[in-house]
């Protein structure tokens, strides 16, 4: 993104005076080229890229702040699966200031979860742990419940990388309680099936019971659960 901050600075009185006349319709070309661009056509990330610039500059000239950080949070996926996670990082960076900027805890919260995601990948798993627990307090301010129970598995999943399965335990229980809240069977499973693999491979006493108890099978899920919420961690 090396022409943000300042697009039309070439431009001459003429320009501007076309561009002007025809403003009411940039938020719908705005719109237009970023779907168009970033969900239905062929483009390359390396095209994706040109376009998102010029997606920025259509948000600079309208003075639009949730524009801008649209743009931001696009090119910084496109830079992930580009693998430039610098560049990502950055971009990452630059929407997080513009939430902030606009009051925005929602889009502060993807923000980190995002930038979490970036230093996961980078197997900086403690970066990403300290982005996914800012993501989590973000979440619990605006009171979106699925999304803290996404962060609680991914911060589960971190402390597994690190070696602390009981915190590992802990964050995947606190994210299996919201799923069965909502009734989310499907993300249940796939929580199950992450403690699951991590008591597999755990020598310690309370994780070992937990083994037996998987492999001795349950009436109901909601054994499961009872057990889970019943271990003493500190064991």
């Amino acid at each position: 993104m090396d022409n943000e901050g300042k697009p039309f600075t070439h431009w001459d009185v003429a320009e501007l005076e076309r561009v002007q006349r025809v403003r009411p319709n940039l938020p719908v070309i705005f719109w237009f080229l970023l779907i168009w661009g970033t969900k239905i056509s062929p483009l390359t990330p390396s095209q994706q890229i040109q376009l998102l610039k010029v997606c920025y500059d259509i948000a600079f000239l309208l003075r639009d702040s949730k524009m801008m950080m649209r743009v931001y949070g696009t090119a910084s996926k496109v830079y992930r699966e580009m693998r430039l996670f610098d560049q990502a990082l950055a971009c990452y960076s630059t929407a997080l200031k513009i939430a902030k900027a606009i009051g925005s805890i929602e889009l502060q919260a993807a923000c980190y979860y995002d930038m979490g995601s970036t230093y996961n990948k980078l197997h900086n798993y403690n970066k990403a742990l300290d982005y996914y627990k800012q993501s989590l307090n973000a979440y619990m301010k605006t009171g979106e419940e699925r999304e803290q129970a996404g962060v609680y598995k991914n911060i589960g999943a971190i402390y597994s990388s690190l070696g602390d399965d009981g915190q590992a335990i802990l964050n995947y229980k606190n994210a299996l309680c919201i799923y069965e809240k909502l009734g989310e069977e499907r993300k249940q499973a796939d929580v199950y099936g992450n403690i699951a693999g991590l008591v597999a491979s755990s020598n310690v006493s309370p994780f070992f019971k937990f083994k037996v108890k998987m492999e001795s099978g349950y009436s109901s899920k909601e054994d499961l659960l009872e057990f889970i919420a019943s271990m003493d961690l500190q064991e």
